[in-house]
């Protein structure tokens, strides 16, 4: 079990600026400050002060970004009030309106909604498209150059995100198809069409779902169309801090301007140079809006920074006056205290990039006594984690485990055993077994009721050679190809000597749905077969059982397996090892989490409809599930994920020329930005479309830069093929001499890259000092200064 961080509900010392802030009683107050100036400690200490002025702790609420912040905030003022309350204290924007419509339905009596996850969105935009190409509904009026992508997934995802961002500001397909048509743009015409299917096909099949972009939207206009509604929530509702106020979306300030009445009072808490979420539709100007709407009067600024030293401060500072400016720049004038320590570091490889951040991550722990979770390394983007992450592992550094980025059927701990359940299901509907559910199914299709109907005259269907290696070399059988090979000449030779003819692919495949009890005959090299061919008799068995169900059957089969016990201790023992097993059990748990969602949501669907609904999903969905604990590991972020959060030591990696900042105009397929730059009336032009960019780019450079408490370092590679960003000489400029006119100066020096601290390194380099007939016994000895450790 993972137990909370200890927090401390002792009231803490503020600064002048802050506790004026928290004493205020303006019926609305804004509030600006710079990274690290307390506003997140100034929005729980602004609770604090509600409840004791009398405002009871119900009737308080902190709106956040993100579902992570929100549990954070919630566990922060949680312990600053010394006691729980009958609502979230905390939440995100999504989880305030998912819970006013699902109050509103529980009051009517409807069922209750449910939000419309990514890879469902996926699989019904898949769905139109395909019924468009087939001619089943009219085809909308694509243009030429995009017919050919309509089938990729690629084009589902920026369709997606346009269809995504229209519904968020309010537009409807009328209303994208005027746009469409006024600003000659003939994709979102044919998006409008989509848009117009896409809503008509989610209300039919999934009555009662909402998309996560229009969850806002119909809260709010459940507000507006229903008084009772409006009252119920502005009398449970007198207290509003909306922290990370820079974060909001049209359709976030549009419910808050609903919600918010004449008795409410609000707290807006903002940072105008720190928004990350802009291609969410982010907005740094509408908090300035909606305070000026509402009436506050100046806006309090925070002028001290508690988390950046001295050395640190200043290096924001060079980077935050490349940003446009919006509501002033008063808020880049800090105090703060000495110290702190800036790094740039110019590699000549991405490898050689890769050990030397590992070197700067087991130098801070080693020898600084830095906790692992207390370091992080923020990257531009996902493309990048990747190898960093195999480096860090090979290094010795614990890395925390992302988020899924693959589908969850393609997980490796997931795939063998959908494709286990998928050979029990037609073992048992090949011999006349059934589950009670999926005769009943409204989806089950013809060809599993024929096998029932065959009963046991139909032979199971033999399944396929290739599919029976990829069971036996998986998770779930464990073999590697000497294992395989071995087996394959056991089960030839026992052939043999039974008088058979069959080839060892044909044995292989009879192998995995044989019973797993003849196979112990075989003796030791048949142990991948017997664990698989145990987990699809277990999937049939259960499969057979009257009421089974998909999370029934996956669980009958994961018992069988056996696996829980020794990645449980792989995984508690740490290492890479430690990691993988992590991640696997993660996994194993997403999916009888979707298994259990599936069966509460459709009942009467089957166990073949759930495989079925778990296959068409071509996007990793997000997860509530419990996640394999990361306190002891170094976080490795991208800034989006960075936001909010603090560390000793940030190492900002990966800093190239045309990555970070990254210049091209977002959403260049469909259109994307440009919709949302029309709607907003910002970069109406070229030139301004991409200073927007350049500033939202310089935006996520600073949040990266100024996570750090005591010390940042700034890497980048300079090759061939790859060139440092401006953003270097931005944080560390160069001194180059007033008379000088040698070029070279102009060049950033490279950094030497120091022996690995890690065992290995250091036994290599004794090895290599005493084989070379250069060394002397003197001088084969390492200092113990550089021992790791």
């Amino acid at each position: 079990m993972r137990r909370a961080a200890e927090l401390g509900a002792a009231p803490p010392l503020l600064d002048e600026v802050q506790q004026r802030a928290v004493d205020a009683t303006d019926p609305v107050l804004l509030v600006r400050g710079a990274p690290g100036t307390g506003k997140s400690l100034v929005a729980v200490e602004m609770v604090a002060a509600a409840v004791a002025r009398g405002v009871a702790p119900e009737h308080c609420l902190v709106l956040s970004p993100t579902r992570q912040a929100a549990a954070a905030l919630r566990d922060r003022v949680t312990a600053r009030l010394a006691g729980t309350t009958s609502e979230p204290l905390s939440r995100s924007h999504q989880a305030l309106g998912f819970g006013l419509l699902r109050q509103a339905a529980a009051l009517r009596g409807d069922p209750t909604p449910r939000l419309l996850s990514g890879p469902e969105q996926d699989v019904v935009l898949r769905e139109l498209l395909a019924g468009y190409a087939a001619g089943d509904a009219p085809s909308p009026p694509w243009p030429v150059d995009l017919r050919e992508a309509l089938g990729t997934r690629g084009f589902r995802a920026e369709l997606r995100d346009l269809l995504m961002r229209a519904v968020e500001w309010g537009l409807d397909a009328p209303r994208l198809r005027e746009l469409g048509e006024q600003l000659d743009r003939p994709a979102w015409v044919a998006a409008a069409q989509v848009l117009a299917d896409y809503d008509g096909v989610t209300a039919l099949s999934r009555p009662g779902a909402y998309d996560p972009a229009w969850i806002l939207g119909a809260a709010a206009e459940l507000l507006q169309d229903d008084p009772e509604a409006l009252a119920r929530a502005r009398d449970t509702i007198r207290f509003v801090v909306v922290d990370e106020a820079h974060e909001l979306t049209f359709a976030a300030a549009r419910l808050l301007r609903t919600l918010v009445g004449p008795q409410t009072q609000v707290r807006l808490l903002a940072d105008p140079d720190s928004t990350v979420q802009g291609f969410r539709g982010a907005d740094p100007r509408l908090a300035g809006q909606l305070a000026s709407e509402w009436g506050a009067g100046e806006p309090f600024v925070l002028t001290h920074s508690h988390r950046q030293p001295a050395e640190l401060r200043a290096a924001a500072e060079q980077v935050s006056t490349r940003i446009g400016a919006v509501g002033g720049a008063a808020h880049r004038e800090l105090s703060t205290r000495p110290g702190g320590r800036v790094e740039v570091a110019l590699l000549r490889a991405v490898a050689q990039e890769a050990q030397f951040v590992a070197g700067v991550l087991r130098r801070a722990h080693l020898l600084g006594g830095v906790a692992w979770s207390d370091l992080a390394v923020v990257v531009r983007g996902r493309g990048r984690t990747a190898p960093l992450r195999r480096a860090l592992a090979a290094a010795g550094v614990p890395v925390a485990t992302p988020p899924a980025s693959v589908p969850l059927r393609d997980e490796p701990a997931v795939r063998p055993l959908l494709m286990c359940l998928d050979v029990a299901i037609d073992l048992a509907l090949g011999s006349g077994e059934r589950a009670a559910g999926d005769d009943a199914s409204v989806a089950g299709d013809d060809a599993d009721r024929a096998s029932l109907r065959a009963g046991a005259e139909e032979e199971p269907r033999a399944i396929s050679a290739e599919l029976a290696v990829d069971l036996l070399t998986s998770p779930l059988g464990g073999a590697d190809a000497v294992t395989l090979r071995r087996l394959r000449r056991e089960l030839r030779r026992a052939e043999i000597e039974a008088g058979g003819e069959r080839n060892s692919d044909e044995l292989l495949s009879a192998a995995v749905v044989d019973d797993p009890d003849r196979l112990r005959l075989l003796g030791p090299e048949a142990s991948a077969v017997r664990r698989v061919a145990t987990v699809v008799r277990a999937g049939r068995e259960a499969y057979a059982q009257p009421g089974a169900t998909a999370e029934t059957v996956l669980w009958a089969m994961w018992q069988a397996s056996g696996l829980a016990e020794p990645w449980e201790q792989r995984a508690l023992a740490g290492g890479v090892s430690g990691e993988r097993a992590d991640r696997d059990l993660d996994a194993v748990v997403a999916l009888f989490g979707a298994a259990a969602a599936y069966v509460d949501r459709l009942p009467a669907h089957g166990v073949r409809d759930f495989l079925e609904h778990l296959r068409s999903q071509d996007v990793p969905g997000d997860s509530l599930v419990a996640r394999a604990p990361d306190d002891e590991q170094v976080a490795l972020v991208t800034p989006a994920a960075a936001a909010g959060r603090e560390w000793h030591t940030v190492v900002v990696a990966g800093v190239q020329d045309g990555v970070w900042p990254d210049l091209r105009l977002r959403g260049s397929l469909l259109g994307s930005e440009q919709l949302v730059d029309v709607l907003t009336g910002r970069g109406s032009t070229y030139r301004e479309a991409q200073a927007a960019v350049r500033h939202d780019e310089t935006r996520q450079f600073l949040v990266a830069l100024t996570r750090a408490r005591e010390r940042v370092v700034v890497t980048a590679v300079r090759s061939e093929d790859e060139q440092p960003s401006v953003y270097l000489d931005i944080v560390d400029p160069l001194d180059q001499q007033a008379d000088s006119d040698d070029h070279l100066e102009l060049l950033r020096p490279f950094t030497d890259v120091p022996r690995p601290m890690t065992l290995p390194a250091a036994v290599a380099d004794l090895r290599r000092s005493l084989t070379s007939p250069e060394t002397t016994p003197s001088s084969a000895s390492v200092p113990p200064a550089t021992w790791p450790g």
